[in-house]
């Protein structure tokens, strides 16, 4: 099903251990697709993707699926960014 964009996917566990690797990796990439719940994943954190690609906007599609805990990783991020 994925064949036509599988270069294009990268899973969880391919993603780097350094924001060098991850900078390497992505490229001149500005936006990332993922659901909320990957971005609540502490990997992205750890490995440094969001010093590499910072979130300015997030879309959210089918919001009344998300679990309210999602949301505070969200918050987070943003408090991290304003701080």
């Amino acid at each position: 099903m994925y064949v036509e964009i599988e270069d294009m996917i990268i899973r969880s566990d391919e993603l780097p251990d350094t924001a060098g690797e991850v900078s390497r990796m992505f490229g001149d990439v500005t936006v990332v697709l993922c659901t909320l719940s990957m971005l609540s994943n502490p990997k992205l954190e750890d490995c440094g993707l969001f010093r590499v690609i910072p979130v300015t906007a997030l879309v959210i599609d089918e919001a009344s699926q998300i679990d309210v805990f999602e949301f505070m990783v969200i918050l987070v991020l943003v408090f991290i960014d304003d701080y």
